[in-house]
C-alpha cells in the first residue's frame, strides 16, 4: 500500500489547482454549493475505487455534480427517517410523561429511556448503512443500489471490525454523556463497573490480541476471530443498556425522593 500516494496524487494532476479551486469557489455558493462539492467529491471517490488514482481528481461538471450531490443527500435522508421516528416517539414520551401521575410517569419515563437507546442504536446502524448505501450509488452510478440491501450488508460485512469499532466508540460516548447529565441534574457519580462491563473488557483483549497473533505470530482459525467479534458485539450493547437501565432507575429514585433528602447536584 502506498501511503505518500494518499497525499501526493492531487499534485500529480498537471491541473490539480484549476481542478480544486472551482469546486472551492462553488462551494461559497449557498446549500447548491454543498451539493456539488458532494457531488464532485464522490466522483473522485469513484475513479479511486476503478483504480484510477494517480489521475483520480475529475474536472467539475456542475449539472452532473449537483445531481449527484443531492442524490446523496437523498439517500442520506431516506436512511435517516426511521430513526427520527423512533427519536420522536422517545420525545413525546418524556413530554407525556410530565404531566402523568406517578405510575404512569414511571411507564413512560421507562418506555422512553428504552426507546432513546434503541433510536441511538439505530443511529449508528444508520450511520453505517448510509455510508455504505452512498459507497454502492457511487459504485454503481444508479440510485436504486443504494438501497439493495443485500449489497450494502455485504459492504458493511467486508469491513465489520471497523463497524465494531465504531460501535464500541459509540457506547463510550453515550456512557460519557450520560454521566455529565446525571452529574448536572443529580449529582456525584461513582462509577461502579458492571460484571458485564468486566466482561466486555475481558473479550476486547482478547480480540485485540487474536487480531495481532492472527497476524504476527499465529495462525489462528479464523472461526475463533469471527466468535470473538460477535461477544464482542453483544457484550458492547449489553453493558450499554446496563449501565442505562441501572443509572436511569437511580436518577428516577432520585427525582422522586422527598426533596430534603436529595443529593445536591453541585455538591
Amino acid at each position: 500500500m502506498n501511503f505518500g500516494l494518499s497525499f501526493s496524487y492531487v499534485f500529480k494532476d498537471k491541473e490539480w489547482f484549476k481542478k480544486v479551486a472551482i469546486p472551492a469557489l462553488c462551494s461559497l455558493i449557498p446549500v447548491v454549493g454543498q451539493f456539488i462539492v458532494m457531488g464532485w467529491g464522490l466522483k473522485a471517490t469513484k475513479n479511486v475505487i476503478e483504480g484510477n488514482v494517480e489521475n483520480a481528481l475529475p474536472k467539475l461538471d456542475f449539472g452532473a455534480d449537483l445531481g449527484r450531490g443531492f442524490m446523496a443527500f437523498l439517500i442520506t435522508f431516506i436512511y435517516a427517517i426511521p430513526g427520527a421516528i423512533i427519536g420522536g416517539i422517545a420525545g413525546g414520551l418524556f413530554g407525556a410523561a410530565g404531566g402523568s401521575e406517578d405510575f404512569l410517569q414511571i411507564l413512560l419515563t421507562l418506555v422512553g429511556v428504552c426507546f432513546g437507546l434503541v433510536g441511538f442504536l439505530l443511529l449508528l446502524l444508520i450511520i453505517f448503512m448510509g455510508f455504505a448505501a452512498v459507497a454502492n450509488y457511487v459504485a454503481k452510478g444508479q440510485f436504486g443500489a443504494a438501497f439493495n440491501f443485500k449489497e450494502v450488508f455485504g459492504l458493511l460485512k467486508k469491513s465489520f471490525v471497523s463497524w465494531l469499532l465504531v460501535l464500541v466508540v459509540g457506547r463510550d460516548v453515550w456512557l460519557s454523556l450520560g454521566s455529565l447529565a446525571y452529574r448536572h441534574w443529580v449529582g456525584p457519580l461513582q462509577i461502579e463497573p458492571l460484571l458485564i462491563s468486566k466482561i466486555n473488557t475481558f473479550f476486547q483483549i482478547l480480540l485485540v490480541l487474536g487480531a495481532i497473533f492472527k497476524v504476527g505470530i499465529l495462525n489462528l482459525d479464523p472461526v475463533w476471530v469471527q466468535l470473538l467479534i460477535v461477544i464482542v458485539t453483544f457484550t458492547t450493547v449489553t453493558s450499554g443498556v446496563a449501565y442505562t437501565v441501572v443509572w436511569g432507575r437511580r436518577a428516577w429514585r432520585h427525582f422522586h425522593a422527598p426533596v430534603d433528602s436529595r443529593i445536591s447536584p453541585s455538591a
